[in-house]
């Protein structure tokens, strides 16, 4: 084998030919989708058992990624290598169970050593294969045709566009019968305690905000302009909440409310009143809503906010509610810089 150096001009067209050729063979499935596929989510959902995915090869990278796609998303999932399958782990395998398999073929010598055993066990047999007519299609229940006019490789033989064909098939079904299980944030959240992802659907307002008790708290009627000023000092969180029960939420005042009551009415600015002033209708947000919604509620808006008060209350995260609301209770203060890292 010898290497030769080519342009750069030629090495980005074949990055180009490989990249439409498998972009070909993704679009080709739109084609091929039929009542099987349904047949095939249907299955999966009404199994008593698990789902187990096979494949040798690079078929079998693909099949341990969709297995775990569907543990992810509510659907139990393993993997199992066929050729260990062949010297003792078709022990996995159970009456009521479905299993996947892949194979461009549909003749790998794995899987077909397998084939009879997996039926002898009662288990009921997806295939994702480009051949209809193969051992694999012939003893399943359902076939998934994934029709490959020809792989990536140059030489048409390293397993790419047939892959990658079979990772899309894999990951429709997980996200149809994710769907059809009803699979909301919260359940997915459940499998994804770690990491970025896992901060950002765990996290709710409540583990983020400063709770009331460290926040200031004045009567709208009482309290002067002087004391806002001395409260804004005090806590530095840059609002004042506004009660007349120390419970019910009034209205607010914020830093930026203050600077430009100053600036308005530089000579008046300490008779001026606290309730005629304030911001009667905040935006709100359920403490025990998702952290994530409350930065959501804060970037989606013309004039992005840098903070939301937080009641106790299931209010949309972007709703108003009536200042004297019953139920508009202070449960405290979500600022910007406490929601940094949870999207």
């Amino acid at each position: 084998m010898t290497t030769t150096m080519r342009s750069g001009t030629a090495i980005e067209k074949q990055i180009k030919d490989v990249i439409r050729l498998e972009a070909n063979a993704v679009l080709a499935l739109d084609s091929a989708v039929s009542p099987a596929w349904t047949d095939a989510v249907n299955m999966i959902l009404t199994a008593s058992g698990k789902v187990i995915l096979t494949g040798m090869g690079k078929s079998g990278l693909i099949a341990q990624k969709i297995a775990s796609t569907m543990s992810s998303t509510g659907t139990v999932a393993i993997f199992m290598h066929p050729a260990e399958g062949m010297h003792g782990d078709l022990g996995v395998v159970a009456k009521g169970d479905v299993v996947i398999a892949l194979s461009k073929s549909g003749e790998s010598d794995e899987l077909s050593g397998i084939l009879p055993g997996l039926k002898k066990r009662g288990a009921k047999i997806i295939s994702i294969t480009a051949e209809i007519r193969s051992k694999l299609a012939q003893a399943s229940d359902v076939v998934l045709h994934t029709p490959i006019e020809r792989e990536a490789c140059p030489l048409n033989l390293a397993p790419t566009s047939s892959t990658t064909a079979s990772l899309v098939v894999g990951d429709a079904l997980a996200m149809a019968v994710m769907q059809e299980k009803g699979i909301k944030a919260d359940d997915f959240a459940v499998n994804h305690p770690g990491g970025k992802l896992g901060r950002r659907l765990l996290l709710s307002v409540r583990d983020v905000m400063v709770p009331k008790d460290r926040c200031p708290v004045l009567h709208p009627d009482k309290a002067s302009m002087e004391e806002v000023l001395l409260a804004l000092g005090q806590y530095s969180l840059g609002v004042v909440l506004l009660s007349r029960d120390q419970s019910t939420l009034a209205g607010i005042l914020t830093d930026g409310d203050v600077r430009r009551l100053l600036s308005s009415h530089r000579l008046d600015f300490f008779k001026l009143s606290v309730a005629q002033e304030m911001n009667a209708h905040p935006v709100q947000i359920d403490a025990d809503k998702n952290a994530y919604l409350a930065l959501e509620a804060m970037e989606s808006r013309p004039k992005p906010l840098n903070l939301l008060v937080a009641t106790s209350n299931n209010l949309s995260p972007t709703g108003n509610l009536p200042a004297r609301d019953p139920s508009n209770v202070i449960a405290g203060v979500v600022r910007l810089h406490d929601l940094v890292g949870v999207k």
